[in-house]
């Protein structure tokens, strides 16, 4: 969903604009500079979304790489990595983790075991522990909040059939909205979808 198209069809929290000079000092995107500067976030969004403008100053501890851009209900960071675009969870206590661990172990182990004379795997950021894939793009940012929202407007019983219907309907307009994340079990909506069938 382009940004234009997301700020014609939301009706919450206003919109925020981030800095453009600091977006570009820090090494972001052309395109994810025009976009955040031009339309930015909402000030918040379901589920527990919250964004805003920091100065890097005020953050104790930033993540090399990630651009802040708001925060979740439990806390944590939510920011976008400068050379992908990729929308990421980031916990907010660093020290809590290494950074050489690893969300699956035994595919670490697997490698080694494998990778005798050969170039290891490429490993995403949000293979490591502490950190969580949420969107590939802000333009899939954009769309999963709005379907999100769309169902949460229907106020539907919890555990009726409608309601297990419509948290499916839901999962399906995410895959649609961004498949290579809906892929990652771990992503941030599969979590949420989760919680909402409470499984």
């Amino acid at each position: 969903m382009k940004a234009k198209e997301f700020t014609e069809n939301w009706t919450g929290e206003p919109l925020i604009c981030y800095d453009e000079t600091a977006l570009r000092a820090n090494g972001l995107r052309d395109g994810d500079i025009a976009v955040l500067s031009k339309y930015g976030l909402p000030e918040s969004a379901a589920p527990y979304l919250n964004f805003e403008e920091m100065d890097a100053q005020d953050i104790g501890y930033v993540e090399a790489g990630y651009y802040y851009l708001g925060y979740t209900g439990d806390g944590d960071w939510i920011g976008i990595h400068t050379d992908s675009g990729k929308i990421l969870v980031i916990a907010q206590d660093p020290d809590e983790y290494s950074d050489d661990d690893f969300s699956d172990d035994d595919g670490q182990e697997e490698n080694e075991e494998d990778g005798a004379g050969q170039e290891d795997e490429a490993c995403e950021d949000y293979d490591y522990v502490g950190f969580t894939l949420m969107n590939t793009s802000l333009e899939a940012l954009y769309e999963c909040m709005l379907r999100y929202g769309g169902f949460l407007q229907k106020r539907l019983p919890e555990g009726t059939g409608e309601y297990i219907e419509q948290v499916e309907l839901l999962r399906e307009k995410l895959r649609e909205a961004d498949p290579e994340a809906m892929q990652r079990e771990d992503c941030f909506w599969n979590e949420e979808i989760r919680k909402l069938l409470k499984c």
